[in-house]
This record gives C-alpha cells, structure tokens and sequence, in this order.
C-alpha cells in the first residue's frame, strides 16, 4: 500500500490561511488550505522532515531534517530550497526569532542557532537530554526549549528535565529550569498572554524511569 504520511508537526500561518505539515514518512512538506483542508500544494523534501519554523517576516519556511543534521531553508509561497544549514546531530523541534532559527537537536543534546541571512549555525549551546520540543514566545523575545527524557544521574536522585529559556535576539541562556520527576516532554506552547510555558509530559512515579535488559 500507500507510505504513511506520518505527520511529525503542523503549523499555522500568521494569517490563519495556510496549513503547513512536515510528513516525515514521504519525506514531503504539505501545504494545506487551513479552512477546508484540501490540499494546496506539496514538495518533496529527503532527510525525514519533523520541524517547523516560520522566519520573522514569514517569508521562510525552516524545516529540521533529523536524518541528515541539518536545518533547510524554504521560500514562500514558492517552496523553492533557499539552502540546507549544517547543525548538531538529528534536529527536531524549531524556534525562530529575531533573525534566527534555534532547533533542538535530540541526538546531540545541544541547541543550534542559525542565523537566517547568512545560513551560518551561530551558536551551538547545551541543553537538556534529547532536547525536542521549542517554542518562541508571542512576542519574539524568548524561545525555550524542552528535554525530551530525564538526565541520568544517582538512583537516590529524582529524575528531572530541563526546561532551556534563551534571548532570542542573542541566543544567550537566561535560565535552565529543572523540572522534577518529568520525561517525555515533546511539545511546548506559551499562552497568549506570554505569561506561561505548557509542556506536556510523563511524571515518573520511582527512580527508575527507564529501565533496559541486555
């Protein structure tokens, strides 16, 4: 049969008009009309598309393609390749904000920052274990970035993620927040008001969570 689509992110347009969809099974991006959601047009993209990230002016599309450690660069509405950026090991989540892009790269447990004029990696910093989910806040001043798995230390220890709060106009760290007894946080969402960060996530009920027979 068919290849799954196996939709990794979606994401809405400023205008609320388009549907963007990384398909990381067909290694496609889709375009969606967001009010009927047919269809509007797709392209073909290698390397397992997963995130998203619209630049400042909208006038970019960034997609993470964790197979091939890069960030690549998409015109709108056109879809043409602009360029493909090199960063740390399998990028998943994305963030823009003030001229730049920040993909959480799972893999490398790092944080890479892109610089959208350029198409240099800026800045590579550390982040939690299998950083994965990131999100800039309403007013394009803050991104965070979330751990997906809890850092390994004693068994007496609690496990605990991180939570990577940065200026988005210096990639500088402001804060690692630790968040006790979570795993598994994959997604991140401010409210409207900028106030808080949302992060869905598994809270672990010993200090075993994950446990492997060889």
């Amino acid at each position: 049969g068919p290849d799954y689509p196996d939709p990794a992110t979606m994401l809405l347009s400023p205008d609320g008009e388009r549907l963007y969809v990384a398909c990381k099974g067909t290694d496609r991006i889709e375009v969606l009309d967001a009010g009927t959601l047919a269809l509007v047009t797709a392209v073909a993209i290698e390397g397992g598309p997963h995130g998203l990230a619209l630049s400042p002016r909208g006038d970019k599309l960034c997609v993470s393609l964790a197979e091939r450690d890069e960030v690549a660069v998409l015109a709108l509405p056109s879809l043409e390749r602009v360029r493909a950026v090199r960063v740390a090991a399998a990028p998943a989540g994305l963030a823009s904000g003030s001229g730049a892009v920040f993909a959480a790269c799972a893999v490398a447990s790092k944080i890479s920052v892109v610089d959208l004029e350029s198409g240099v990696e800026r800045l590579r910093l550390d982040a939690g274990r299998e950083p994965w989910g990131a999100a800039a806040s309403p007013d394009g001043k803050h991104v965070v970035v979330l751990a997906r798995r809890a850092a390994v230390g004693r068994a007496e220890r609690l496990p605990s993620s991180e939570l990577t709060i940065l200026d988005a106009g210096t990639g500088r760290v402001l804060h690692r927040a630790i968040l006790p007894s979570c795993h598994l946080g994959e997604a991140l969402a401010w409210t409207s008001d900028g106030r808080y960060v949302l992060a869905p996530a598994l809270h672990t009920h010993n200090r075993l969570p994950i446990v492997q027979v060889a």
